[in-house]
């Protein structure tokens, strides 16, 4: 178990670093404009620098700009230090940094621009078995138990079902397997109002894919997991058949031609003579 999945167990690498933000002065063009040339000549004394001329101290060269520093971490490529942005590029800029280049180049924000330098790096490694022998044996332990649940609620609903198909009743069942059974008021799972009963968000979606007088739908609760039962269908009410159920069969039928549009524009991009870049590729994919 601990050799499938070393990865998870692995201490991941860590980034320490300073960032200084050059504002723009308002909204305007022009403001933009020169907070981009005041980004430009403070990160250019990093970069291309002359044969024997050593790289200068990225503090002392905020100081001398008037820019005031931050530290930002340790934190792991999956951690968003940045309280001015919730975008993963950043994170990404401030993993690219490496000891012989340790400034990025001046990155977008809300406000301007980020300058990052690379404070302290902290490589990610593997851990032994010996150092997170606890830590693995209840990984395991705790998956273990969830394939065994998993089983459980796949023996009881065949069983069960097979029960039903054969005339059994649903109290009769449950209580063989010595389970209690709890019941739930009449809803219908196209309302989109919040139903007064636990666990209704996974009981919603269940039902939909079930037959009347059939078990399915497991899921897992944080107290073990659920099966749903169900006793009947009713027929939709004559003004949802009038009015909601065309408004649904029309969303239905959008999403189909959108989907069908899709398919045919990545198809067409893959075709010789026709290469897209992937960036447009997604794009397509996500825009209609």
């Amino acid at each position: 178990f601990f050799k499938a999945n070393e990865a998870e167990f692995a201490v991941a690498p860590r980034r320490t670093i300073d960032v200084v933000e050059i504002t723009a002065a308002g909204n305007t063009e022009e403001a933009k404009k020169q907070a981009e040339e005041t980004a430009f000549a403070f990160t250019s004394q990093f970069f291309n620098l002359p044969e024997g001329k050593t790289r200068p101290d990225f503090a002392a060269a905020a100081a001398n700009a008037k820019l005031a520093v931050r530290t930002l971490g340790p934190f792991t490529p999956k951690d968003n230090p940045f309280a001015e942005a919730n975008d993963p590029r950043l994170v990404r800029a401030a993993f690219s940094l490496t000891a012989t280049d340790p400034v990025s180049d001046f990155l977008p924000s809300k406000n301007g621009y980020l300058i990052l330098h690379l404070r302290e790096d902290q490589p990610g490694r593997n851990r032994t078995l010996v150092e997170i022998t606890p830590e693995v044996r209840a990984r395991w332990q705790e998956q273990a138990r969830l394939q065994l649940l998993a089983q459980q609620a796949k023996n009881f609903t065949d069983r069960a079902n097979a029960s039903l198909a054969s005339g059994q009743k649903w109290e009769d069942i449950v209580k063989a397997f010595g389970l209690t059974a709890e019941k739930i008021p009449v809803f219908a799972p196209a309302d989109e109002k919040p139903l007064p009963f636990p666990d209704a968000d996974r009981i919603r979606p269940a039902v939909t894919q079930l037959e009347a007088n059939q078990v399915g739908g497991f899921s897992r609760t944080p107290n073990g997991g659920i099966l749903v039962y169900l006793v009947k269908r009713n027929p939709a009410p004559l003004p949802a058949a009038t009015t909601t159920l065309p408004k649904i069969s029309a969303q239905l039928l959008n999403q189909r031609r959108g989907q069908i549009v899709r398919d045919w524009l990545t198809g067409s991009a893959f075709l010789p003579g026709n290469e897209l870049p992937q960036e447009v590729i997604a794009q397509l994919r996500g825009a209609l």
